[in-house]
């Protein structure tokens, strides 16, 4: 029993180092992210403040450029937390656990940054708020997206918050700084029998409705591209899978980079084993191959008896202008493949560096490709524009609003590190649950009963007034209404007045250490 907990004690204390050792073993770090934060957030308030015209958007037709291309990008990789932890936790997959809140943790922080690119692109975020929420039609994409957008973001923060609320009420009773901060987040949480099983019910229904609010998510921004008709190239049935089978490989692509990171830094190499990286490198492959194989079709359909327009775009990125950057990221999406697999099945030792350089060559390559997306069918639509030839050139401004969002992002997840644990702590024995005698109050009992009628009442009303003012205000807040209901279960139940609660081997652990 004592080296039982012995290794235990161990594991947590290593879970645990990000937030004893604030910017990991090189302080150097944070200072470079801090100012590449700025200059971002310089360029974005220049952009807000000035307009489009300091971006290179504009030229030969061209209004859609990088800006919107690190949406795409940052939507796909906000993904990959919601497929791992439902798989994780819908499957029983527990050598995945350990990965499974990094993954969360990453997709909150892609969405958000998502988000702020979105701000970017539609230039006046009060107008784009007065005309998506109040006088938005239902047949509108812009529509679609802001309602998904919307409940994916609350939903995930709703999923994350409560499979963390337990790390938040041990982290309060032990020795480290802003034990206070964790008795507050964690709301009233009891470590009893009843409350875990609660948590773990929520969860387990939560991750099987998030996954198709992730794909609806990813499906919208092919239907943006898929239903304009006059752009070559974008029309096309299949964009919708298209775009989500991309969000999978550029999600999973990060989570490999960034396990591979924090596995390096925070020497996580027994929480974060060589058959992840082994497991994760199979599947990533897999995905990589099934991509090369939709691009592939997609421009053999084209060029064999595609319409002329098709076959002239096509014909523009195959062998044209635009064809060094196609066959470079496919030829990189390829090596990325083989490389994989090899690492993969190569016997002894797992390569977590060489299967991380890797991911990331791949990760890399979907950027590209989601600006190839963009630039030729706007530079060569199906009628000729009245605009001069040109080539689209970003601006210093619009690369360091792009490219510094990176910066931000990682910046923002060292934060998080030094706050949250990004991995599950180990469970402990429960507390007695005869020392917590549950209240039954009936206002209690009839907030998610509300919570739930009120949500459905606002859907339908928004759906059936969908040519009216407001509609699309009216469903967003029953659909958010609705996203809240697991939180407010958990909340609401399994609260009590304390008694003799004994304390739990953790904290009995790090009160001796």
């Amino acid at each position: 029993m004592e080296s039982e907990a012995s290794v235990d004690r161990t594991i947590e204390s290593s879970i645990l180092r990000p937030l004893r050792e604030p910017g990991g073993t090189r302080p150097w770090r944070g200072r470079i992210l801090a100012l590449g934060t700025a200059i971002w957030m310089w360029s974005c308030a220049r952009i807000l403040s000035e307009g489009h015209g300091l971006l290179g958007t504009g030229s030969y037709g061209v209004s859609w450029g990088l800006t919107v291309a690190n949406t795409i990008h940052l939507i796909g990789i906000s993904h990959v937390g919601i497929a791992v932890s439902a798989v994780v936790r819908v499957l029983g997959l527990e050598r995945f656990r350990n990965a499974a809140r990094i993954a969360e943790l990453l997709t909150l922080v892609s969405l958000l940054l998502a988000v702020a690119n979105i701000t970017l692109d539609v230039g006046r975020p009060d107008r784009f708020l007065v005309n998506t929420l109040v006088h938005g039609r239902w047949h509108a994409p812009m529509v679609w997206s802001a309602t998904v957008i919307s409940l994916y973001l609350v939903s995930s923060g709703v999923y994350l918050y409560l499979s963390m609320r337990r790390d938040l009420w041990v982290l309060s009773r032990t020795e480290l700084p802003f034990r206070a901060l964790y008795a507050a987040l964690s709301l009233g949480y009891r470590d009893t029998e009843e409350s875990r099983n609660r948590h773990d019910q929520a969860l387990s229904w939560l991750a099987l409705a998030l996954i198709p609010v992730m794909v609806s998510v990813h499906s919208v921004y092919g239907l943006f591209f898929g239903l304009l008709s006059a752009r070559p190239g974008w029309h096309n049935p299949l964009q919708a899978p298209y775009f989500v089978l991309g969000a999978v490989v550029s999600g999973f692509s990060a989570l490999v980079v960034l396990l591979a990171l924090l596995r390096r830094e925070f020497a996580w190499r027994e929480l974060l084993e060589e058959r992840l990286f082994r497991v994760f490198a199979v599947f990533l492959a897999f995905v990589i191959f099934l991509y090369l194989y939709f691009t592939g079709s997609e421009h053999l359909t084209a060029q064999y008896a595609g319409p002329p327009a098709e076959r002239a775009l096509s014909g523009l990125v195959l062998g044209g202008s635009y064809a060094w950057a196609f066959w470079g990221t496919m030829t990189a999406g390829l090596l990325a493949l083989i490389w994989l697999l090899r690492l993969a099945r190569r016997p002894g030792p797992v390569k977590v560096g060489a299967i991380a350089a890797a991911a990331a060559l791949v990760n890399g390559a979907m950027f590209a490709k989601r600006v190839l997306l963009l630039l030729p069918p706007q530079q060569h639509p199906a009628l000729p524009t009245p605009l001069p030839p040109g080539l689209y050139v970003p601006t210093a401004v619009e690369l360091a609003a792009t490219f510094g969002t990176y910066l931000a992002g990682a910046l923002a997840f060292l934060g998080i590190l030094r706050f949250l644990p990004a991995i599950e702590l180990p469970l402990a024995e429960p507390e007695d649950a005869l020392a917590w005698t549950g209240t039954r109050d009936p206002w209690r009992r009839a907030v998610v009963p509300l919570t739930i009628a009120a949500g459905l009442v606002l859907v339908v009303w928004g759906v059936r007034g969908r040519e009216a003012d407001f509609a699309p205000l009216k469903w967003i807040s029953g659909l958010l209404l609705l996203a809240l209901v697991p939180l407010e279960w958990c909340l609401l139940g399994g609260q009590g007045k304390p008694g003799a609660v004994p304390d739990s081997s953790f904290v009995r652990q790090e009160a001796e250490g």
